[in-house]
């Protein structure tokens, strides 16, 4: 069996770790590496030291540069991601891509699935991670979110908003909001959390930003964020809610709002 070595490099700190190329141990790993990323990024801003760039690898397959700053009070931002300290957000720019139609995907990335999903934006899912892992998330890390409709998904409830200002003023709408059901076009998705399952690693390879995944609405562990609602079983019951959606040229922000209870699982 290989060895994959993972290693971060961020000014006062050089470490590195070993893990078995088997889950749950490299997944392990990597959450350390994240981990480690945030606890350096905490202990030079305590320090009042200046943050530098900052790259992880695994293996160099999975690479992300960190170009993060406080840009007042309790705001940092993390390249395009804005982390909100005293809220306990994290928040980053979306785009309309798709006005009507069916949907298994919320967000993706530009190099996702984008013919199925209603947003899309040029964040790097890694910077998600690390941001909401900055402000304590839970998630599960895990390949496989059980397959059973009647079980709960593993990883940290969230509640997710988009929001976007028309005519000096601000509009807050919950994700289920902007989502309807095939079989119902005037029943949005229920209100409640979502959860944050927060993708694994695989090969050396984060999976969310291998294949682009931010928001399923179908259950899926490479994801960042799954539906927790029985409807993630079936891939032709969501649609976009056009009527909710903003007009063209309208710049929008998703934003994760942390809840303090965890979902614990006893997945390996």
């Amino acid at each position: 069996m290989k060895k994959r070595k993972l290693a971060i490099r961020c000014g006062i700190l050089d470490a590195n770790y070993r893990a078995w190329d088997r889950e749950p141990g490299a997944n392990r790993a990597f959450e350390k590496l994240m981990v480690l990323i945030a606890l350096c990024i905490s202990a030079l801003k305590a320090e009042g030291q200046p943050v530098p760039a900052v790259t992880a690898t695994t293996n160099a397959a999975t690479t992300t540069s960190l170009d993060f700053r406080e840009t007042s009070p309790g705001m940092f931002e993390l390249g395009k991601v804005t982390l909100n300290k005293r809220k306990r957000a994290v928040s980053f720019p979306v785009q309309i891509n798709m006005r009507s139609n069916i949907v298994e995907y919320a967000v993706v990335t530009r190099t996702g699935k984008t013919h199925e999903s209603l947003f899309r934006t040029d964040v790097d899912p890694m910077h998600i991670h690390l941001a909401m892992l900055l402000l304590g998330a839970k998630p599960a890390n895990v390949s496989s979110l059980g397959g059973d409709p009647k079980a709960t998904i593993p990883g940290q409830p969230i509640h997710i908003e988009a929001h976007w200002t028309r005519e000096g003023h601000e509009i807050r709408v919950p994700l289920e909001n902007l989502l309807a059901y095939t079989t119902n076009h005037q029943k949005t998705l229920p209100r409640g959390t979502w959860t944050y399952n927060g993708s694994y690693l695989n090969e050396g390879r984060f999976m969310a930003k291998a294949d682009g995944s931010i928001i399923s609405l179908q259950e899926d562990s490479i994801a960042l964020v799954n539906n927790p609602n029985p409807s993630r079983f079936f891939d032709d019951l969501h649609m976009v809610n056009t009527p909710a959606l903003p007009p063209d040229g309208l710049p929008i922000e998703m934003e994760f709002l942390l809840k303090d209870s965890v979902v614990k699982t006893n997945t390996p």
